[in-house]
């Protein structure tokens, strides 16, 4: 018999979209491979999603089991259990605090507004 070793096509990682801010600390992970086959997804280089199966349409997704802290992160892919080939990576934020309520200055509690702008 004949042992053929073939290299697997690099994992796509097509969310979060690059640029992308999310308030969600475990945000959905996307991206395509070989259909049946199975991704290690890694956010900042560490592995948060291990053996996610491949769809036979070649679409994957997973959400990370712990919650991922705020800040700039990196989302890539690599071939279940391999350390390549990697797939593009895609920077995201999560951004999890909820800004400040806007604030009131003018007019000033009590006072008229003119009708035409000074």
């Amino acid at each position: 018999f004949t042992v053929v070793a073939v290299t697997p096509n690099a994992p796509v990682v097509t969310g979060p979209l690059d640029g992308a801010i999310t308030n969600q600390n475990r945000p959905v992970l996307a991206g395509t491979a070989t259909a049946g086959s199975m991704v290690d997804v890694r956010i900042d280089g560490m592995t948060v999603c291990a053996g996610v199966t491949v769809r036979a349409d070649g679409t994957w997704d997973c959400r990370p089991s712990m919650p991922v802290a705020d800040g700039r992160r990196t989302v890539s892919a690599v071939p279940a259990g391999q350390t390549g080939p990697v797939s593009n990576t895609n920077v995201f934020t999560i951004d999890t605090v909820a800004p400040m309520a806007p604030t009131v200055s003018s007019p000033r509690d009590g006072s008229f507004a003119s009708a035409t702008p000074t």
